[in-house]
């Protein structure tokens, strides 16, 4: 499933699936081993959706016989050189742009507002632990977020049941240090009324940072700016 373009879509409320009774839709999702995938211009909203899955996700776990190889048989990373760019996200219970196992990969001037989260990168340790699929793609690498738009509250979300669509609970949330590598995170405008939350999975420990110890951290994204609720 190479050089795909999506585009110029409005993709919102998926409905119940049938057969869990429950929603657990993203908006558009690439996983398997895909190389060159554009993603322009579409509008994702209203899905009141599983709070792990991305309204846009670049990567994902499927099944490991099906994933794409290079020539010593090696897993390849679930999407190469996927692009998210100038698309419009809200009202979405999740986070709106995801990474898991993307290997240069990139979102830009993307415009989001009213969801759990901007940007979620990697896969959880316990998802890998638990999943033999997930524990044999590789991680995210050389992820590049620029001139994004993101607009958010702190919500202090408790747990995943508390959430509503709406809800802001985080503006990134990386799931493990290898997922950082790379990164390249710049002119991003967060936009909020109380301090926004940072999630990195650091040390093996999952820290709820501010933005000036966050962007320490990762060592990017000093460019970007926390601007008021009403200038967005």
């Amino acid at each position: 499933a190479d050089n795909w373009l999506i585009k110029s879509n409005n993709i919102h409320d998926p409905g119940i699936d049938p057969p869990t009774g429950i929603i657990r839709a993203s908006g558009i999702g690439a996983k398997g081993g895909n190389n060159n995938v554009v993603i322009i211009n579409n509008t994702i909203h209203d899905f009141d959706t599983d709070i792990n899955t991305a309204a846009i996700g670049l990567g994902g776990i499927g099944a490991a016989k099906l994933y794409a190889r290079d020539s010593k048989g090696q897993v390849l990373p679930s999407v190469t050189h996927g692009i998210a760019l100038g698309n419009t996200i809200y009202n979405y219970r999740g986070p709106a742009l995801g990474v898991a196992s993307c290997s240069n990969c990139a979102f830009v001037d993307n415009t989001i507002y009213n969801t759990v989260g901007a940007f979620r990168i990697g896969i959880s340790p316990d998802i890998r632990q638990e999943d033999e699929n997930a524990r044999i793609i590789p991680t995210t690498s050389d992820t590049v977020i620029e001139n994004n738009k993101f607009s958010g509250n702190n919500a202090g979300c408790k747990d995943k049941n508390s959430v509503k669509v709406g809800m802001t609970c985080y503006v990134y949330f990386i799931e493990t240090e290898a997922d950082a590598a790379g990164l390249i995170s710049k002119n991003n405008s967060y936009y909020s009324d109380t301090p926004p939350l940072f999630v990195y999975r650091y040390n093996n420990q999952v820290q709820q940072l501010d933005y000036k110890k966050f962007s320490d951290l990762i060592v990017t994204d000093q460019s970007s700016k926390i601007l008021p609720l009403n200038q967005f």
